[in-house]
């Protein structure tokens, strides 16, 4: 066997082991699994983007690649610092929020690296292709003014800001679409 074969077969039994210690982790509960468990998709992640990095290497793609990793990144962590460290409902509620921000980005930088794939490094790009970010940031505003209006997610007056009793609205299922 080659070395390059040899040594893509190692990188994968080392990317199994870590999904595998992940997953026993989430099936038998240990303390700080949670803390564990995201540090070792944070490790997942770095080492894709890593990847993508190397061999990449048209630009403006290797960028929306790399975009998305950090968004995955970010999203990770905000999940973490929620459920593991977060106390007051304020601060709850304002994490919960900045989960919109990977969803509503991740999937526009996808579309976006699709307008370099039939592109050369040169060659020339569609001239409004940014307006496809005004959607995502539109969306994302009207989350974040959510206390405001509740078009996005409406809480029942009797459970007051942290309670679970939530209704989605308008706004959430347009984020979703």
């Amino acid at each position: 066997m080659t070395k390059v074969r040899l040594g893509n077969l190692y990188l994968a039994a080392a990317v199994a082991g870590v999904i595998l210690c992940a997953v026993l982790m989430r099936a038998f509960y240990m303390p700080y699994s949670g803390f564990l468990r995201t540090v070792l998709y944070n490790i997942l992640i770095f080492s894709w983007a890593v990847s993508v990095w190397w061999r990449i290497l048209h630009a403006q793609t290797r960028r929306c690649l790399l975009g998305a990793a950090a968004l995955m990144l970010f999203w990770l962590d905000i999940r973490l610092i929620r459920y593991d460290f977060a106390q007051t409902p304020e601060m709850l509620r304002r994490l919960w929020y900045a989960y919109y921000i990977p969803m509503l980005l991740i999937p526009t930088l996808a579309l976006y690296t699709l307008f370099f794939l039939d592109r050369g490094q040169s060659g020339p790009l569609y001239k409004y292709r940014h307006l496809i970010f005004v959607f995502p940031v539109v969306l994302f505003c009207l989350v974040l003014t959510n206390d405001c209006h509740q078009l996005a997610v409406a809480s029942h007056p009797a459970g007051g800001t942290g309670s679970p009793d939530y209704t989605y609205r308008f706004v959430y299922y347009l984020c979703l679409l």
